[in-house]
């Protein structure tokens, strides 16, 4: 008996040494995420504009302390490193983040944070200044999600990042006169802007020149607006798209089969808004019906053409 009470002891012993120390009162950083008015998060879409996170999903978060203009530069300097580097996964109900990010001792000192998702987005390490960005017209795969904390060290150490959408949605609304009561699209092609360059850090963005480049196919929206014949959605660059050739419609019907709708004045794509294009189709013309613009998370905005 005591020989077992002794082997008994060792065990348990080691057990207790093998453990990972406590973290609560320490400074070790929590992690919370959300997009958007909560509780709406990411990456499934479970109906118009309501999204979840799903298990798995990873977000990846640099940070640093001090005025938010002071954060590292390791594309210029190997040796700048961040102060907090790491990858943040949701495994269903918390964010295990690895490795381990700490706030820095200071009274009033800020912290600052960035986030984004997908957490392979870009390299940390890279220029987050000058970054490249191209999309493919499928929504799913161009929505880019970030976050930006600047505060105080919290009282529970919790980080509670709200992700906004990086980039721009452009909505399309399509209606058929009653000369055309058996039309079918076939295809609605964007001249949006697919690629450009972000300043992640500052939220500036430029766009390529969209005249030199292949239209590509806007994506039937899962979810259409019932009123209309057809609803589609695409994500693109936040910019000032000029007066130009701007949708071009292929369809089958009675009368012409392609239509191409120029718009007038210019469009401003705002970064985390949704623009709104409503057209009336009728006998060989495309008729404006209305243009707005609001939050990503919001249906019904402002009127573009009166504002």
């Amino acid at each position: 008996m005591p020989m077992m009470l002794a082997l008994l002891s060792v065990a348990t012993s080691c057990s207790q040494e093998d453990m990972p120390p406590a973290v609560t009162g320490s400074d070790v950083v929590e992690v919370t995420a959300t997009i958007g008015p909560p509780p709406a998060t990411r990456v499934s879409q479970s109906a118009d504009n309501e999204y979840v996170f799903d298990f798995g999903d990873k977000i990846h978060i640099v940070g640093w302390y001090g005025e938010w203009n002071e954060y590292a530069k390791p594309w210029e300097d190997a040796t700048d490193i961040w102060w907090n580097d790491a990858v943040s996964t949701f495994n269903g109900s918390r964010w295990k983040t690895e490795p381990y990010m700490r706030w820095q001792n200071g009274d009033e000192l800020q912290h600052n944070f960035l986030a984004w998702c997908p957490e392979d987005f870009v390299d940390p390490n890279s220029n987050l200044t000058n970054i490249a960005i191209s999309l493919t017209g499928d929504p799913e795969e161009d929505d880019i999600l970030v976050a930006k904390w600047s505060n105080t060290r919290p009282d529970d150490n919790t980080l509670r990042l709200e992700f906004e959408h990086l980039l721009s949605r452009f909505d399309l609304h399509l209606k058929f006169g009653s000369e055309y009561p058996d039309a079918e699209i076939v295809s609605v092609l964007s001249w949006l802007p697919r690629t450009g360059t972000c300043d992640l850090l500052n939220n500036e963005f430029r766009g390529e020149n969209i005249q030199a480049h292949i239209t590509y196919e806007m994506y039937e929206h899962p979810y259409p607006a019932s009123e209309y014949d057809w609803s589609g959605s695409c994500i693109t660059i936040p910019m000032t798209v000029l007066p130009m050739r701007f949708i071009t419609i292929k369809c089958t019907n009675a009368g012409k089969e392609e239509y191409i709708y120029s718009h007038p004045t210019n469009i401003i794509l705002k970064s985390g808004e949704r623009t709104t294009l409503t057209l009336y189709i009728g006998k060989d013309k495309v008729e404006l019906g209305s243009i707005t613009a609001a939050s990503w998370e919001t249906e019904n905005g402002g009127n573009l053409e009166t504002e």
